[in-house]
C-alpha cells in the first residue's frame, strides 16, 4: 500500500453496505462487473474494492475513493448506474446503507508525514 505522493488528506470515500435478496449475489456483482468499465471513465475516481463480511455472512462493502464529492456526484447522476440502482432497488438488494467521508488524513507504514501529531509510533 502506498499513499499517493504529496497527498495528505481531502479525498471523498464512499462506504456502500449491502445485503441482497435470496438467491440475488450472482445478479449483483454482474451488475458490478459490467458497470466498472464506466465507473473507470469518471473524472476523479480513484479505487473500488469489495468484501464480505466475517460476522454477517452476505453482506459486502463496497469501498471507493474518489477525488472530491464532485466526482462522487457525476457518478450518481451516470445514467447507466442510475439504471443499475433502479434494478438493484426492485430486484436484488433486501437493504443497503451509503455513507460518505471526506479523508481528514492518509497516511502508510512507510510514508508518515501526514500521520497525526497525538499518534505515538
Amino acid at each position: 500500500m502506498t499513499a499517493e505522493p504529496g497527498r495528505h488528506g481531502g479525498s471523498v470515500i464512499v462506504v456502500f453496505e449491502v445485503k441482497m435478496k435470496e438467491g440475488c449475489s450472482q445478479d449483483y456483482f454482474d451488475l458490478a462487473a459490467a458497470l466498472k468499465p464506466e465507473l473507470e471513465k469518471i473524472d476523479g475516481f480513484i479505487s473500488v474494492e469489495r468484501f464480505e463480511s466475517m460476522v454477517e455472512p452476505g453482506k459486502y462493502v463496497s469501498l471507493s475513493e474518489w477525488r472530491d464529492e464532485a466526482a462522487v456526484l457525476a457518478w450518481r447522476e451516470h445514467a447507466e448506474h442510475q439504471m443499475a440502482q433502479r434494478r438493484g432497488i426492485a430486484e436484488i438488494f433486501s437493504d443497503f446503507r451509503i455513507r460518505v467521508a471526506h479523508v481528514a488524513r492518509d497516511y502508510t507504514l512507510t510514508d508518515r508525514q501526514h500521520r497525526a501529531a497525538e499518534v505515538v509510533t
